[in-house]
């Protein structure tokens, strides 16, 4: 079973329905990967920090997020990034380290 790194842009300011269609985006591109790939796979991913907040109802900084997402695509066999990861600063960043250390990239 391959391991999926899932990346799509922060949600800034986020509310419940917000958190949502977040979601459901996450799943449709983990979903449009497996049939891709033509298996099934271990999918990991961070919501962004924004979402996070949401959740736990607390501060979860850019620092911190930058660092887990960094971790784990690092230990991934593929990195996906979802529709408009190219204007996000955390993005692109977690894109370039993907690439400077051989994690395959997979354009969806």
């Amino acid at each position: 079973m391959k391991k999926i790194f899932v990346m799509l842009p922060p949600e800034k300011l986020p509310t419940a329905e917000r958190a949502g269609e977040y979601m459901r985006k996450r799943e449709e591109l983990c979903h449009r990967v497996e049939v891709k790939l033509g298996e099934y796979c271990e999918v990991s991913y961070l919501r962004p920090y924004g979402l996070q907040e949401y959740d736990r109802g607390d501060e979860y900084t850019r620092k911190e997020y930058l660092r887990d997402n960094l971790e784990q695509v690092l230990y991934s066999d593929y990195a996906v990034f979802g529709e408009g990861s190219t204007e996000n600063e955390e993005c692109r960043l977690v894109q370039h380290v993907a690439e400077a250390y051989g994690v395959p990239i997979l354009e969806m």
